[in-house]
Parts: C-alpha cells; structure tokens; sequence
C-alpha cells in the first residue's frame, strides 16, 4: 500500500492553535477527524490480493487489511472483467463478497484467469497510527480544519474560540464536499453515489444550507 506517515505528523499543523491541549484529547480527535473524513469520501482505498475461485462456491471473505476496517467494495474484478454492484455480486457484509453466478469451475491460473480481485474502501480504527502518505500530502490541511473545528469548539478550554471553530469545521465539510465529487466523476461504483449526510457538504445535484449562515 505505499509509503505511510504517522498520524503524529499532524500535530505541527494543530498545535499551535490548540494552547494546553493533552495528547490523549488529540489523538482521539484526530483519530475520529480521520475516520469520519474516510467514511464520507471513501478516499481509502486497498487492493486485496487475489482470490483463487473455487467451483460451485459464490460467497468469499474478505481479508481486512491492518491499516483500517472495510467500508465497502470499489472496482471488483473477476478474471479482468469488471463486475457490477447487484448484477453480478452483492455485499452480505462489508467483509463479504457473494457472486451472483455460482462459478462452475476453480480459478485456472495455468489459463491466464486472475480470480477475485477486490479494491476495498477502507476507514481507519480507533488504535491507528499511520496514515497512507500520498492522503496526508493531500489532505492534512484539510484534516487539521477538522480537529480544530471540533476542539475549538468545545467550552471552557484554552483554546476554545467557538466562532473559528465553527469556521474550520465548515471548511472541513466544504473540502469533503468536493471529494466526494471527485470520488464521484471517477468512479461508476453507484455506492459512492450516496450523499454524505452533513448539512452543508456540496456536492453535484444538491444546494446546500450553512447552517453558520444566518
């Protein structure tokens, strides 16, 4: 999966503007910022290896890997031909893959044949650690919106400043806003067509209430 980073790299971004803060009150917000955002954006992604299909069988797990939790499928392939979400396969659970043709013969790897292959979407788990490189290069900005907006927020603290809070946090769904639009033009996979459920994320076919507008 490529080059990872600590998600302890985000604390130069956060830091400054969060004066007394513990760390155990950062990590579990950042932790949460990180698996909301990948929730909603479906930005994570994983390619499992291979697997070898066996005769007269139509449901195979899964193999979720360490890095996070599975979400859902993206692109399923099936000896290099794409399947279709519904038509072709069906997802009993986000760990599980069911066939909607039970497959008459094994995987023929002498015959060229790839077998399953399966692009999971993948969200991180409240222990993690590390993130993929390439999404914290791209996205820590937006990811620090997060944590501040909700950390700032909060009452009675050093660095509570509600208005800017507000700010970040809104920012923070604005750039989920366009990620998912991103994620949609580049993907025919219909469950990313499901709208994230924030009130003021933008996306292609909706308007959208700020609710710090008034």
């Amino acid at each position: 999966m490529g080059s990872w980073t600590n998600i302890t790299e985000m604390k130069k971004y956060t830091y400054p503007e969060l004066p007394g803060i513990e760390e155990h009150m950062w990590l579990e917000e950042m932790r949460n910022t990180l698996i909301e955002w990948c929730e909603q954006t479906r930005a994570f992604t994983c390619e499992l290896d291979p697997i070898m299909i066996v005769a007269n069988q139509d449901t195979y797990d899964l193999d979720a890997p360490s890095a996070g939790n599975i979400i859902a499928a993206g692109l399923v392939e099936l000896n290099g031909n794409e399947l279709t979400p519904s038509a072709d396969y069906v997802m009993p659970s986000p760990c599980q893959i069911k066939l909607q043709s039970v497959p008459s013969a094994a995987t023929n790897i002498d015959a060229g044949e790839t077998g399953l292959e399966v692009e999971v979407q993948l969200m991180p788990t409240l222990t993690t650690t590390i993130i993929p490189k390439q999404l914290f290069d791209y996205h820590h900005e937006t990811w620090k919106f997060g944590v501040l907006g909700k950390l700032m927020q909060q009452e009675n603290m050093r660095w509570s400043r509600s208005t800017k809070g507000q700010d970040y946090e809104a920012r923070f769904w604005e750039r989920i806003g366009l990620e998912r639009v991103k994620q949609n033009q580049g993907s025919i996979n219909s469950e990313l067509q499901v709208g994230v459920t924030h009130p003021f994320v933008i996306s292609q076919q909706q308007t959208i209430r700020n609710p710090f507008t008034f």
